[in-house]
């Protein structure tokens, strides 16, 4: 192909600004695509139009775009690789037939809607023909920075999805890395198609960019983001991402950008049958004549190990007395120690086998398995503990067993499978019954008032409660009175003269325990009082990485990493601060046991936590995913005057006292299963009587 020297793609375009008619009539030589903008988009004062064309087997020369009659910009073929043209219409020289144009689109106004049109030009001899107007809107710009600006010293790389990978519908995950020669990258936000997208998770493990000559930080260089696709229209089918990166003290700058094709569908649902309530073909056994249906509780989890999960069940099943006040079965796909404290209660544990989520098929053969299990046990009412287990809440409400369902995950549901399962494209067919199942369960209960608004769209009319969670309260003062705090820290190997800032929480991204590493390194030296301790070493890459960094910021005598304890209460009695960076949190329960414990707290500012955090009264906020705003929530709490500090935690401890504890939760949890077995037609909104603490419905 002739790649066309600008004067000549000069001449080419001369000939339609001077009134030459484009051809009509260009079956069935010219097949193209114009990929982005969508129509019907709105597009700012500069756009990037991207698409290919190919006539017969070749790729066009040449290409022009006109926005209402006026000329903004102009490309040759052959620059944009498009190998999926090629593969698609079975023709290798039309992996050259992509195209971009940079269009300018000026500052003056603009009719509304605008029509977009793209012309190109088969070859040098040939007239100029149009493709299909494309309408859009013409709208204020984003704000964002050009690329480059001060470029060299900031690197960044898309590692997933590649260049030339399908991304799906629903939702996609962003992979790569990120890093400044000299210092930390503070933030990272996803600006996709113009649109704000979130900022992305950084302090990520790359060990492979480590070795001589690297800073400590270069390793922890690994981002990711999921970007929730329904931003944007489903006919919007190319997405354009850019990473606006910034370095404390800088200003940003695009470190990164990339364009990814949506897929246009996977395995088709729209033929899928509905399956509703009570369609199950299991009975569920029932008592002879005569006799009223027990309270008889089977409950389905996603664990049994040690996770803020899976004690908010443990908890809640012991104040309820469950195993002895009640029967009561769990069902787990994976084991752990919290199986040994169930049947020790008199509990019934069973086992499965992980649930499918690769194909349709294979889910349905296990909720039908599980079904034919919960049917045989006589069980009248369910609990079903996360998002993890929604096929638990499928297989109850297709047998008619009343369920409360409890959402602890603060994601949307178009996100949640992506943050779960990596980047596994879940079947349509699961993801709708998915959606039924939140439609239909007969009670999803929240802990925070922000995440119950993110499925409000899919919940059912009424079915939806906010109760805040609690903790062991009694439990907590008697560790307490029995275990001074000078006893406390004596076991644990902490001097009496040292203060102690605790991360209390299993070692994983999203709790993001190397951005709080890197942000104490930034202040250690302005408080050498203050030490840095992590309890939840989980083994993993990314907890090695967090344990590499410390020792190679030298901050090996400051920074403690413990593994993950049963017992963490000695940790809370030896605290002088918790500190919580999570991104993505409903209501920590680590927050409020330290709270519980009369310790401050600085969080960041998510979903349920400002519901429970006044600022400056019951502890400190800080915005996520940004490290300035962690290393100054760090300097704010290290600088608190000692009173300051004791009179916000007093304060804290008393709304605990008051509002969270878990006797009250649990009596909420099952009056409302109660509730809902003598009158299964009933909607938890309408059954406000129970609750004995302020709470939300909708």
């Amino acid at each position: 192909m002739v790649r066309l020297s600008t004067p000549r793609l000069r001449r080419l375009l001369d000939r339609v600004d001077g009134g030459t008619e484009p051809l009509v009539d260009r079956a069935p030589h010219l097949r193209y695509s114009i990929d982005e903008p969508a129509p019907g988009s709105t597009v700012q004062g500069k756009i990037w139009v991207r698409g290919w064309a190919a006539w017969d087997d070749r790729p066009v020369l040449a290409v022009a775009v006109h926005l209402e009659g006026r000329l903004v910009g102009w490309a040759s073929t052959g620059i944009d690789d498009r190998p999926d043209v090629a593969e698609a219409l079975g023709c290798d020289p039309l992996r050259r037939a992509g195209w971009s144009v940079d269009a300018d689109l000026g500052s003056q106004p603009i009719a509304q809607p605008s029509l977009l049109v793209v012309t190109v030009w088969p070859d040098v001899a040939s007239g100029p023909v149009a493709l299909d107007p494309v309408p859009v809107v013409f709208g204020p710009a984003v704000e964002v920075p050009p690329d480059g600006v001060a470029g060299e010293e900031i690197h960044a790389h898309f590692d997933r999805p590649g260049g030339d990978e399908l991304i799906g519908l629903e939702a996609v995950r962003l992979e790569g890395w990120i890093y400044h020669d000299r210092h930390l990258v503070a933030s990272v936000d996803v600006i996709a198609n113009g649109r704000h997208a979130g900022r992305a998770r950084l302090g990520l493990a790359r060990p492979d960019l480590g070795g001589p000559g690297r800073l400590a930080h270069v390793p922890l260089s690994g981002f990711e983001h999921v970007l929730d696709l329904a931003l944007f229209p489903v006919d919007e089918r190319v997405v354009r991402v850019q990473l606006v990166a910034r370095v404390s003290g800088g200003h940003p700058v695009v470190a990164a950008s990339r364009v990814f094709r949506r897929a246009t569908g996977g395995e088709d649902a729209r033929e899928l049958t509905p399956v509703g309530p009570g369609t199950s073909g299991h009975r569920v056994r029932r008592p002879g004549p005569g006799t009223s249906d027990p309270f008889d509780l089977v409950v389905f989890t996603h664990d049994l190990g040690y996770g803020g999960g899976q004690l908010w069940l443990s908890e809640l099943l012991a104040q309820a007395g469950a195993g002895r006040a009640f029967p009561c079965t769990v069902v787990s796909p994976s084991d752990g120690p919290l199986r040994g404290e169930f049947e020790a209660a008199g509990m019934t544990v069973r086992i499965t086998q992980p649930y499918p989520v690769d194909s349709l098929a294979s889910y349905e053969g296990r909720v039908d398995e599980i079904s034919l299990l919960v049917a045989s046990g006589g069980h009248t009412v369910a609990l079903v503990n996360t998002l993890l287990v929604a096929l638990g809440a499928d297989v109850t409400r297709r047998l008619g067993i009343p369920t409360v369902w409890a959402i602890h995950e603060s994601m949307s549901a178009t996100t949640y499978w992506s943050h779960a399962l990596g980047s596994l494209a879940i079947p349509s067919g699961i993801r709708r019954r998915f959606e039924e199942t939140l439609r239909d369960t007969s009670a999803l209960v929240f802990e925070a008032e922000a995440t119950c608004v993110l499925y409000a769209s899919l919940a059912g009319p009424g079915r939806s409660v906010v109760i805040p969670y609690g903790i062991d309260t009694a439990a907590v003062q008697a560790f307490a009175d029995s275990n001074p705090r000078d006893r406390a820290r004596g076991r644990l190997g902490i001097s009496s003269d040292r203060k102690v800032a605790l991360v209390m929480g299993t070692t994983e991204p999203r709790k993001a325990q190397t951005r709080l590493a890197q942000a104490f390194a930034r202040v250690a030296a302005d408080h050498p009082d203050w030490d840095l301790v992590f309890v939840g070493d989980t083994g993993t890459p990314y907890a090695d990485a967090l344990k590499s960094f410390v020792s190679e910021s030298g901050l090996g005598e400051r920074v403690r990493t413990v593994p993950v304890v049963p017992d963490i209460y000695p940790w809370y009695r030896a605290a002088d601060l918790l500190v919580s960076a999570s991104d993505i949190e409903s209501l920590p329960r680590s927050v409020l046991e330290a709270m519980c414990f009369g310790i401050p707290v600085a969080a960041t500012s998510i979903f349920g936590l400002p519901e429970l955090i006044s600022d400056g009264e019951t502890g400190f906020l800080f915005e996520p995913g940004d490290l300035d705003a962690l290393t100054g929530a760090f300097r704010r709490a290290f600088s608190t005057p000692p009173e300051q500090m004791a009179t916000i935690g007093a304060a804290a401890r008393r709304l605990i006292l008051d509002a969270y504890d878990s006797a009250g939760y649990a009596t909420d949890i099952i009056s409302l299963l109660e509730r809902m077995r003598r009158d299964p037609g009933m909607l938890p909104s309408e059954h406000l009587s129970y609750r004995r603490r302020p709470v939300t419905s909708r």
